[in-house]
């Protein structure tokens, strides 16, 4: 409110300034003019003083930025020198008619620039300069029509600045109450900025999220397509089917715990009566591993070109693949057949490999067949044994990998070597391949919903039956 008033003045300030100038000016004039010499000369000089200051202050508002507060004090001067010129007018000439005016013409200004408090001192102020002149020329009906119109013009002053008052005090709490609104606009348009600024972050972050998202998607599908690839190119290298073999039925499968497997097997056949039978197994599983193996098949191939010895063959792939081996920190397990199918005479090496399982049908009886030495990579120089068997027709071989024995269920159980010999004596009838489809089914309703743990592996070597005996019937020959 305050502020308001102080703002009000200030705006007056300079018409008032250069109205009373004006005004005085031509008081100073006519004062020259009209009056006796002997006040002529001191109250034009007095009027010419006046229109002079108010000349002066109103250049200054002019020029320069005024403070807002200063707005009274300078109102007060004002009124100040107007009244005392008026008091001096009415002293020296003694004429209150027209001094009356002069009065009026205070209070109206005082009205306008003052606020209420400083207007109470002007009104006070001209009231007592008023009795003080009463008192000095006396009383007369002159004077008392000027207190009557002192009167009237204070009570109607007071009243159009008590209007003034109320009507900036109301104008003061709408421009309040449109400050609070803006400042409340302001709030929430901030608050907006804000909330804007914070979601133009979350879509930044988002965005790059997804953008890393989809970068590790496509390089897991990169990923997926050469892990496919080396499954594809693994499946490859495995035979299409087991090789035709006189009085013998041949079969395999190998299912891998992912896309590639660490297990390998093959056949070597170049006639019906002769066969080599080559597994394999990586320690580990995925595309290392496959890597692995397909290497020891190619190392098999080469050796089994130039070596008739079983535990020779193995020997020569311990040797050229021990450092490689060695700095993977690695091992296979390896196993190597060769079977004569006119005699039924089975020759084997077994470098670390799952011991095989023989049923032997006229015996009514399985038994396993051990390994003849410790895995490839091992050590640098290992001892392989070979040892030879003799097949007769019913008898039934299982190679297996670890991959079936170590396959785990739920309760963290092993199917094991027990089971596998149950399905096998309650099967040993069926043939090759419906034989490790009935063991593939009971592994894998062991294990249930839970994965393969470990590659597997199954090579099945059955012994049909015959209407000659084998040559040699020994059940087991050293070499």
């Amino acid at each position: 409110m305050q502020g308001a008033l102080d703002y009000v003045v200030l705006a007056a300030l300079r018409p008032v300034a250069a109205g009373l100038a004006v005004l005085y000016a031509v008081f100073a004039f006519s004062h020259a003019v009209l009056l006796p010499a002997g006040i002529a000369v001191l109250l034009a000089a007095v009027a010419a003083s006046t229109a002079a200051m108010l000349f002066g202050l109103f250049v200054a508002l002019r020029r320069w930025a005024i403070p807002a507060h200063w707005a009274h004090p300078i109102g007060a001067a004002v009124s100040g020198l107007v009244l005392l010129n008026s008091l001096l007018h009415l002293a020296l000439t003694a004429e209150p008619l027209q001094t009356t005016n002069l009065m009026l013409l205070v209070i109206g200004a005082g009205f306008l620039l003052l606020s209420t408090r400083c207007l109470a001192l002007v009104i006070t102020a001209t009231v007592i300069g008023w009795l003080l002149v009463v008192w000095a020329a006396g009383p007369s009906p002159v004077w008392q029509h000027f207190g009557f119109a002192l009167l009237t013009s204070t009570v109607l002053g007071v009243l159009v600045h008590t209007v003034r008052v109320r009507t900036l005090s109301r104008l003061e709490r709408l421009r309040l109450y449109n400050q609070l609104q803006n400042v409340e606009l302001d709030a929430v348009l901030q608050d907006l900025g804000k909330s804007e600024a914070w979601l133009e972050k979350k879509v930044k972050e988002r965005t790059q999220e997804l953008r890393q998202a989809l970068a590790q998607l496509l390089e897991q599908q990169r990923l997926q397509r050469d892990v496919e690839l080396a499954a594809q190119i693994q499946n490859s290298l495995l035979p299409d089917r087991a090789p035709a073999l006189d009085g013998f039925d041949l079969s395999a499968v190998a299912l891998p715990a992912r896309y590639v497997s660490g297990d390998l097997y093959d056949f070597f056949s170049e006639t019906s009566q002769e066969a080599l039978i080559f597994l394999a197994d990586i320690s580990g599983k995925g595309i290392p591993a496959a890597l692995l193996a397909s290497q020891a098949r190619a190392l098999v191939y080469a050796e089994a070109s130039r070596n008739e010895s079983l535990a020779g063959i193995l020997s020569s792939v311990n040797s050229l693949f021990y450092k490689d081996l060695s700095r993977a920190e690695m091992f296979i397990t390896l196993m190597v057949a060769r079977l004569d199918t006119r005699s039924g005479r089975l020759v084997y090496a077994n470098a670390g490999h799952p011991p095989a399982l023989w049923w032997q049908q006229a015996h009514g009886a399985c038994r396993q067949l051990p390994a003849t030495g410790l895995p490839i990579g091992v050590f640098s120089d290992l001892a392989i044994g070979q040892e030879t068997i003799v097949l007769q027709p019913g008898d039934v071989l299982i190679f297996y990998s670890d991959g079936v024995t170590e396959a785990e269920n739920g309760l963290g159980e092993f199917f094991g070597v027990d089971r596998l010999l149950d399905v096998l004596l309650a099967n040993a009838h069926l043939q090759s391949d419906e034989l490790s489809r009935v063991i593939v089914e009971n592994v894998e309703r062991f294990c249930s919903q839970a994965p393969l743990s470990d590659d597997l592996t199954l090579v099945i070597l059955k012994a049909l039956p015959r209407t000659v005996d084998f040559a040699n019937p020994a059940d087991r020959e050293g070499t």
